[in-house]
């Protein structure tokens, strides 16, 4: 079996939550076979995903028969309908020919009652672009969204998709770095801000095309090749349009964002939930706020909305690497922090929070792509234990296998795989396995090394060396 690095837990995980079977209201049954192999450089691939779907019946994998690759790049498709289909094999950072944006595929005739055999697909490593957002004072500029183009025939440029979408590379990181991968062959043109400025964002930077054009059809274009990296496709966006918000409505509480300076912090979107104490769910009580802040930082709401308590817990969105200088309160999905007392003006400073960076790697030393990376806090920042609960901030590793999470709250965390995990969070491992691959500095170590970070801090070379067979291409 070939060990290529690649780890296909993350598109498993998140195309096939249920099964692998197709979905209600998908293709329709029927009595044709259809298998093969999958190969990467003349070699078997296993855990490859393999798509045989028909478009005229519709789009989305809903529509598509799946299947998964064995340890010998062998794929089985049964039940299949007759009709004119396309087929593909998908991996992180790699493409099949013909695949373009995961839509297309090589064409496929099947007949009712046909037996396909030795169906050959390929993949190969896809192209990569890289770069950097900053503004006209040359600082980061966070979670910009990114919007790539191809160019077709004809040089009309094409919003193109992908499934590493799914995995957040569309969004620069806390450094202002973008980086997208596993691209087909081809001319793009890259931009970045908003075609058309959303009403509830007070900032707003004007959209600009690689490197500084106002359109696509302007802007230069960047040639792809497979395997191939575009590096350096940096741009510097002028200064951002303020504008006021326009509230439909008003309250009696004010609620402001700063930083620990007393600096408004705009465009964050925020939840407030009423809790006890001690941060649990008060039962019987739904009630919720949901805002984003204005141009300082501040939105208002109605006290009632809140019902009778003293305490809330917060969680905050759009926050720029920002995390609340509050206690947290660890929840699955993510964290939450308690604010204490409810009264008409509610000041919540906003601290830097912290980094956590490093590579995922075989045995072998060879990166993975696509492995699914989170954290859990275990002690807060001030060294207190914390209770129970799983605290999330899901990322994945690109074609290098380099992870990086950022905006952690002070603290120490321990640093895991969403299909290796042990301890308090092996509950997952009754469904995705029970592996090890938490991250420690020996490979001796049977049990996770913590990672204690301080607000504005970075630790990096928190490397994992992956030792699970499952949700790897070998």
């Amino acid at each position: 079996m070939l060990k290529t690095g690649l780890s296909l837990s993350v598109l498993i995980w998140l195309f096939f939550p249920l099964s692998i079977q197709a979905q209600p209201g998908g293709p329709p049954q029927g009595t044709a076979t259809v298998s093969g192999i999958v190969t990467l450089e003349g070699k078997p691939v296993g855990e490859a995903i393999v798509y045989l779907f028909n478009p005229r019946l519709g789009r989305g994998w809903a529509y598509a028969y799946p299947s998964v690759t064995d340890g010998n790049g062998r794929f089985h498709i049964a039940h299949v309908a007759a009709g004119e289909y396309r087929i593909s094999a998908h991996a992180p950072a790699h493409i099949s020919p013909g695949a373009d944006g995961m839509r297309r595929g090589l064409p496929l005739v099947v007949a009712e009652g046909e037996n396909l055999k030795d169906v050959a697909l390929k993949i190969e490593r896809g192209g990569a672009i890289a770069g950097k957002i900053t503004d006209a004072q040359g600082r980061p500029v966070i979670e910009a969204g990114i919007d790539l183009y191809r160019l077709d025939e004809n040089g009309n440029p094409q919003r193109y998709y992908f499934g590493d979408k799914y995995h957040g590379v569309y969004r620069t990181d806390d450094r202002g770095s973008y980086r997208l991968y596993g691209l087909p062959e081809g001319d793009y043109v890259l931009c970045v801000g908003y075609e058309r400025p959303p009403v509830t964002r007070s900032v707003v930077y004007p959209r600009l095309c690689y490197p500084n054009a106002t359109s696509e059809s302007k802007a230069r274009v960047i040639e792809v090749a497979l395997g191939s990296e575009a590096d350096d496709i940096d741009i510097i966006l002028p200064d951002p349009t303020r504008h006021q918000i326009a509230r439909e409505w008003s309250g009696e509480v004010t609620v402001r964002l700063v930083t620990e300076d007393g600096t408004g912090l705009p465009d964050m979107g925020v939840h407030l939930m009423p809790v006890t104490e001690d941060g649990q769910w008060i039962p019987g009580v739904t009630a919720s706020v949901y805002a984003d802040t204005d141009e300082s930082g501040r939105f208002t709401m109605n006290r009632s909305w809140l019902g009778e308590a003293t305490f809330s817990s917060i969680s905050v969105s759009n926050a720029k690497g920002y995390v609340p200088d509050l206690p947290p309160i660890p929840v699955i999905g993510g964290l939450r922090y308690l604010c204490r007392g409810l009264g008409d003006r509610i000041t919540i400073t906003m601290i830097k929070g912290a980094v956590i960076t490093g590579k995922v790697t075989t045995a072998e030393g060879e990166p993975v792509s696509g492995a699914y990376i989170g954290v859990e806090m275990m002690r807060d920042g001030k060294g207190g234990p914390v209770g129970r609960g799983e605290t999330e901030f899901p990322v994945w590793t690109d074609d290098r296998g380099v992870y990086r999470l950022y905006g952690l709250a002070p603290g120490t965390y321990a640093v895991f795989t969403r299909y290796n995990l042990t301890g308090r969070i092996a509950t997952y491992g009754a469904t995705y396995g029970a592996g090890v691959s938490t991250y420690h500095p020996s490979s001796e170590r049977k049990t996770a090394t913590m990672v204690a970070v301080s607000s504005g801090s970075e630790a990096s070379g928190i490397d994992i060396r992956y030792r699970g067979d499952r949700g790897r291409i070998r």
